[in-house]
């Protein structure tokens, strides 16, 4: 397969993994709308990943707070003392001893799978693929980088395995989302009130669950509620399903 560019299908993604298998995962992958903008350079033995616009990640220490990794207090500090020495977040919580480098290096895998599975919900957005080795500095990389003050992400692993756990994000985000309706509107029943509220059951709830709880008012679709919420997509649907077969929140009326 030589460069491509157009505009990306599942079906072309799947193309460009599959091409990437046949050479050994080296390649570089480019995708982009009005709203955002992802590079991925896959090198054998790793990936690389900058994602501009509103299509990122949460923040790796969101990541890590969420997973119950590290408490608050330390991502805090830790991006205080980043103001400084301008480490990674991830360096400076493990030099720190706040967090395992084991756990560290799984929660940066699972921001290189997020990234990589969203490609998979873009609709229509331009790309461009290079197989092979990048052979020198990509200038719209260099300058999308320094005009929005972004990190790259970077993770060693098995390529395959990233490609392979994007996959699985993908079709369970899809099993959920058959099961719920992005554009019907949600509301928390009685139950879900008294349990949630009533009962102070909301400070039990994980920040990313609180996020999604306060939103449901009747008055905005499960889409709307997930870019408001700023939680990541594949969390959202499973925080919307488990409400609903626990009883809840319902569609509205």
């Amino acid at each position: 397969m030589a460069k491509q560019q157009g505009r990306l299908t599942i079906e072309k993604l799947e193309g460009v993994f599959k091409d990437l298998s046949s050479r050994k995962f080296t390649g570089t992958i480019s995708v982009w709308d009005e709203r955002a903008w992802k590079e991925f350079y896959f090198a054998g033995s790793g990936v690389r990943v900058t994602s501009v616009g509103d299509r990122k990640t949460l923040p790796l220490g969101e990541f890590l707070t969420r997973r119950g990794f590290v408490e608050q207090e330390a991502v805090d500090k830790a991006l205080e003392k980043q103001q400084t020495n301008f480490n990674m977040l991830g360096e400076i919580l493990v030099e720190s001893e706040e967090l395992e480098p084991e756990r560290r290096d799984k929660a940066l895998l699972w921001q290189v799978e997020e990234e990589l599975s969203d490609l998979y919900f873009w609709h229509g957005p331009r790309y461009e693929y290079e197989p092979g080795p990048q052979t020198g500095q990509y200038s719209e990389v260099e300058r999308k980088r320094a005009e929005t003050n972004t990190k790259s992400l970077s993770v060693n692993a098995e390529v395959s395995g990233i490609i392979r756990g994007a996959r699985e994000a993908y079709k369970e985000m899809m099993e959920v989302r058959n099961a719920l309706r992005m554009g019907g509107v949600y509301r928390l029943t009685e139950l879900g009130r008294q349990k949630l509220f009533v009962k102070g059951g909301f400070k039990a709830l994980s920040d990313p669950e609180q996020r999604i709880v306060v939103l449901l008012d009747g008055k905005r679709t499960l889409e709307e509620i997930q870019k408001r919420a700023h939680v990541l997509p594949r969390d959202t649907l499973r925080i919307m399903h488990k409400l609903e077969n626990y009883g809840a929140v319902k569609l509205a009326d």
